[in-house]
């Protein structure tokens, strides 16, 4: 009398928990997967022997991965390209990373687009500096 295609009550309750838990483990894996695929490619990956990494800076906020490669792509072999964004909205940051595999074609990229024009602001370009050798602190700001 009380049951839905000769299942009984209990069975019923037992089936609507779990499949509420399914619902709230989808929601929660879509959540990260949304937040990863928001943060792009800002992740780095293992870095090739003898690779170098160049600084990006004051990148126009439309320019996106693929527009980076093109432009570092004339000058040689490109490993990965990370446009840093913002973690709440998505949006880049107006800096980013190239990595390129041979030294010699980083230097030529640094010097030719050192200042150069792209979607109307001028480049930045240097080769990016680690932490410890950029003479960061780890303290929070605060230097005694």
């Amino acid at each position: 009398m009380y049951s839905i295609l000769d299942i009984s009550i209990p069975e019923t309750i037992i089936l609507a928990w779990f499949s509420l838990a399914w619902l709230i483990v989808g929601v929660l894996v879509g959540q990260r997967l949304l937040a990863a695929s928001r943060r792009g490619n800002q992740k780095r990956g293992p870095r090739r022997r003898g690779s170098v990494e160049i600084y990006v800076g004051n990148l126009a906020y439309d320019v996106n991965e693929r527009g980076l490669t093109k432009v570092f792509a004339r000058y040689g072999d490109v490993g990965s390209i990370r446009i840093i964004k913002n973690n709440a909205t998505g949006k880049s940051k107006g800096y980013g990373f190239v990595e390129m595999y041979d030294r010699k074609e980083a230097q030529s990229a640094i010097k030719e687009l050192h200042g150069s024009d792209l979607k109307g602001r001028d480049l930045v370009i240097n080769e990016a500096r680690s932490d410890a050798r950029a003479g960061r602190r780890n303290d929070g700001g605060r230097h005694r």
